[in-house]
């Protein structure tokens, strides 16, 4: 018992040391909001806060355990259930209507029967990717999966008109395969995804015509079959981010895997980025980029020389790898940015 309970503590402190509680949330993002107009190039008209895991650090759905109960990441290893994620949505909007949500989605393999059995509402918000083939359709898990399908989280938002104030940035959830040449199953994710987000992107406008939808991953692969997926006059009407991995050997690259393949931040990742002129935004950890300031200048300079016309990449970092005030320091110490990160990323906890 004594040693689970320092394994949970030590869990903690490795993934998100500087999460947030939930009564501190205003005061916490206000903070962040001052300092980004300080250091920015730009003076923006506002910055976006985005809660990781629809905002409830504690209660997101994770993962699925043999008792086929979703969990959250609470104190109890794979036992914390997750909470239903319209809820959660609903608690943090409550607390303040302009925080936007990241969410992951995740889809069935193409002949799992979830698909059949639900062949109109299959996609699911989990951040693990599931073991599919221990799922059953008639099982705990499916039903939380089906109360918490992308759909039902997409029709909870704009019917409750969340879209005008709040945003929604969908993570495409992939394995190691979309960042090669084996691309079947990340066209069939991309695919669904696109088919699912179609009606919502024709339909809901925000009144100041501002895109409510971003859409992130950490593979640009990924990102590229998913605007192709769209019809090409709906392919601007959202936005594009993509999550930069680490830099750094082996030690670093085992940190990184530790909840799913992420992917270095390596000349091919740059090349990719120069040659996606619609992509809006990066996402970032200082964690894991430590000389980001250099590398995005360059990134920004080399893009420029392809296309002058193009719009310089905006950033978002998160918050939750470092303490606050640490975080203050490894910003602040850059001085003023010649660019502008335009949104940051929080683990809230509302225990």
């Amino acid at each position: 018992m004594f040693f689970r309970r320092f394994i949970v503590k030590l869990e903690e402190k490795l993934f998100s040391p500087g999460r947030v509680l939930f009564q501190n949330l205003n005061s916490y993002t206000k903070d962040f909001k001052q300092l980004i107009s300080k250091i920015n190039k730009d003076k923006l008209q506002e910055v976006e806060v985005i809660t990781h895991g629809v905002g409830s650090w504690r209660f997101y759905p994770m993962g699925i355990n043999k008792d086929e109960i979703v969990y959250g990441n609470g104190f109890e290893f794979q036992k914390t259930p997750a909470k239903n994620i319209n809820d959660l949505i609903d608690e943090v909007l409550k607390k303040n209507p302009t925080i936007s949500f990241e969410i992951d989605v995740q889809y069935p393999p193409e002949n799992h029967e979830i698909r059949k059995k639900f062949p109109l509402n299959y996609g699911c918000v989990i951040h693990d990717i599931p073991n599919w083939e221990k799922i059953k359709v008639t099982s705990k898990a499916t039903q939380y999966l089906q109360r918490n399908s992308i759909k039902n989280v997409l029709n909870h938002f704009v019917n409750c008109k969340y879209y005008q104030k709040s945003k929604l940035h969908i993570e495409i959830k992939v394995t190691e395969e979309c960042y090669g040449n084996q691309t079947v199953n990340c066209e069939l994710i991309c695919r669904d995804l696109a088919k699912d987000l179609l009606e919502f992107i024709e339909k809901y406008k925000r009144a100041s015509n501002e895109n409510w939808i971003w859409i992130t991953s950490f593979s640009p692969k990924a990102l590229k079959i998913f605007r192709k997926n769209l019809p090409e006059n709906l392919r601007n009407s959202i936005e594009y981010s993509l999550i930069l991995g680490y830099q750094g050997g082996f030690i670093k690259s085992k940190l990184a895997q530790l909840k799913g393949f992420v992917p270095a931040f390596d000349e091919k990742i740059k090349l990719e980025i120069l040659e996606m002129d619609w992509l809006n935004c990066i996402w970032f950890s200082i964690q894991g980029i430590p000389n980001f300031k250099e590398e995005f200048i360059i990134l920004n300079q080399k893009r420029k020389e392809r296309n002058p016309n193009i719009p310089n990449l905006e950033f978002n970092f998160s918050t939750y790898q470092f303490r606050k005030e640490k975080l203050f320091l490894m910003l602040l110490k850059h001085g003023k940015y010649p660019f502008n990160f335009r949104s940051f990323l929080i683990d809230i906890d509302d225990k």
